[in-house]
């Protein structure tokens, strides 16, 4: 099972129409987490001291998209219905690549797609 908290800012909006606008910059930061036994988040006793520094179930994100919105009808439970797309990366990836040459972008930033409900 995963979990995450998202937080997400959009600086500003264009208005197409009464219906659509666009969101050109969204960015924000988001925690996942992962439960399950494969994931742990203390070091399990068969490794060594420090010999992992993170836990391997909780990654923190950093993100910049942007996005479409359509406003919904007064008569729905929901204000609007969005569709973004993100460019993202985590802490562990970042320390990794840290002063790694070998590691490119390619390799430690993410592109997701989604669907955003706004109930507020």
């Amino acid at each position: 099972m995963t979990t995450t908290i998202k937080q997400t800012y959009t600086p500003f909006r264009i208005r197409v129409n009464d219906f659509i606008s666009l969101e050109p910059v969204t960015t924000g930061i988001y925690i996942n987490k992962i439960f399950g036994e494969y994931f742990w988040s203390k070091l399990p006793e068969k490794y060594p001291k420090n010999y992992y520094f993170w836990a391997v179930n909780t990654r923190f994100n950093v993100f910049l998209g942007q996005s479409v919105a359509f406003r919904m009808g007064t008569k729905t439970l929901g204000k609007e219905l969005s569709f973004f797309y993100e460019f993202n990366t985590n802490d562990l990836y970042l320390i990794s690549a840290f002063g790694n040459e070998t590691i490119g972008l390619k390799e430690i930033v993410g592109l997701s797609f989604g669907i955003r409900y706004r109930v507020f």
